[in-house]
């Protein structure tokens, strides 16, 4: 899914992999703040959540959150965080708030554990 500057809802289902893949791209001209909802279903967890940057198109993709501590205790331009991303449970909800002004680009990427399929539903939200 790819969502283009100065909007203001996006909802989309992404059916994820055991490995880590691209789930959504935010295209952040002109924003200040993206927030983003993860809504999990079915039966098995997230256990890998990555947010990366790119400041210019050219720009090659830099991990800036992966690890638990990212999203319990956030920096940068992580603005808050419901909790750990990366382990986030089967059907349950998680949320994150960033700071994106500057950036060219904010890419989410996700993987589920070991099991049965799980849909990630991603409400993206922003100004």
């Amino acid at each position: 899914m790819a969502v283009n500057g100065q909007f203001t809802e996006i909802d989309e289902s992404v059916t994820l992999a055991e490995a880590i893949a691209d789930v959504a791209t935010i295209h952040c001209a002109n924003m200040e703040r993206v927030w983003v909802s993860l809504i999990t279903s079915n039966h098995s967890a997230v256990d890998q959540f990555v947010v990366q940057i790119k400041t210019t198109a050219d720009d090659t993709a830099q991990t800036i959150f992966s690890a638990a501590a990212d999203y319990t205790a956030p920096t940068g331009i992580m603005v808050g965080a419901s909790g750990d991303l990366t382990a986030l449970a089967a059907n349950s909800q998680g949320w994150l708030c960033l700071d994106v002004r500057g950036l060219y680009q904010v890419i989410l990427r996700a993987a589920q554990a070991s099991g049965a399929t799980t849909t990630l539903t991603i409400e993206i939200g922003g100004n």
